[in-house]
């Protein structure tokens, strides 16, 4: 059985929920409710045991994205996903705070130039929110597009990284 120790937090864009195996952060959610928050978890993760405790590396991961924008060790993930979610994941971590590219952009560098639907459901796939930061993408036209937590929460992100990093 797999044993995931989860945290909760407080953030600007509203409480995250953040959950890591021995391995490394499997999951960061935003939510509403706790209880949501844990039956989500748990869909993702059937079966695992869960604990609700401090986790340093949680504290610290957090810390640094809200200080610098960005994770400076992908190394700290445990992510499950195909080579080509892996490859999209791994492309968005390249995207400066701030900057913001669009389906088309990532599907063509990770080697799939119309692979842009693919690309918008391994975004939708990305189980760590913020740290690898799917909310950067968004639509050719420059609308901002879907979020899993909302567009008013996407676009606060995104001005919210504008303002902090780019002025």
């Amino acid at each position: 059985m797999v044993r995931i120790s989860y945290s909760l937090h407080q953030s600007p864009f509203g409480e995250l929920i953040m959950a890591s195996t021995e391995v490394g952060v499997c999951y960061i959610s935003f939510f509403d409710t706790k209880d949501a928050a844990l039956a989500d978890l748990e869909r993702h993760f059937p079966g695992a045991l869960l604990e609700l405790q401090v986790v340093k590396l949680h504290e610290d991961l957090l810390g640094e994205w809200f200080k610098h924008g960005f994770i400076a060790s992908p190394e700290v993930f445990d992510l499950q996903g195909t080579e080509f979610q892996r490859a999209v994941w791994s492309r968005l971590l390249q995207l400066q705070p701030g900057e913001r590219s669009t389906y088309g952009d990532i599907a063509t560098a990770v080697g799939r130039p119309k692979a842009y639907r693919a690309v918008g459901t391994a975004i939708g796939r990305n189980l760590v929110a913020l740290l690898i930061p799917c909310h950067r993408i968004t639509q050719r036209s420059g609308k901002i597009g879907g979020y899993r937590w909302g567009i008013p929460r996407k676009d606060a992100l995104l001005r919210w990284e504008s303002q902090t990093f780019n002025s």
